[in-house]
Formats: C-alpha cells, structure tokens, sequence
C-alpha cells in the first residue's frame, strides 16, 4: 500500500540546509499546507490574495535565516 498526495498538498520539499533558502520554494511550501489543510486558508487569506505581501511577507521571514 503506498501513501500518495496529489501534486501541490502536503509535504515538505523545502531546503532548510541552505544558507540562503528560496523565496518561490516557500511559497510553495506554505500553499501546499494550505491546499493540504494543514495551514487554515482564513489565518492566511489576505496574504494569498495580495501577491505582494505575500512576497514581502517570505522575504521577511527568510531575512532571519
């Protein structure tokens, strides 16, 4: 039996290791928990509906790395 989740939910494929870690890889990540339910749409709504603070947003975050 194989555990199998469709492209684009759940799971982590993110490189925590690296000493500059992607912005488009984060994103990414996070839509993935969202799709997958496991972030709530709501807690991040305003964020996904404005591309740019949600740019800002990742920068910001990554900027602590």
């Amino acid at each position: 039996m194989a555990i199998y989740k469709t492209p684009g939910v759940g799971g982590i494929d993110f490189d925590f290791d690296k000493p500059d870690p992607d912005e488009w890889r984060l994103a990414r990540f996070i839509e993935a928990q969202i799709n997958d339910g496991q972030l709530h749409y709501a807690d991040y709504r305003e964020l996904l509906d404005d591309e740019e603070a949600f740019k800002s947003a990742i920068a910001s975050a990554l900027e602590r790395f």
